[in-house]
């Protein structure tokens, strides 16, 4: 398994913990990833997706 479906799968984990508890300083590095170039494409999408479906909440 690539190291890029690892943090895709933790991103979503992350924001499946999110809906249910606050976690402002996980919140914000999601927020991070989701800007970060140096990711992959797919990682920075997974964390803009995560951040989208939890400020529909």
């Amino acid at each position: 398994m690539k190291l890029e479906m690892v943090k895709r799968n933790a991103l979503i984990a992350a924001g499946n913990h999110l809906a249910q508890q606050q976690d402002h300083n996980l919140r914000e590095r999601i927020d991070e990833i989701a800007q970060d170039e140096s990711e992959s494409e797919m990682v920075r999408n997974t964390a803009k997706v995560v951040m989208s479906r939890l400020d529909e909440r």
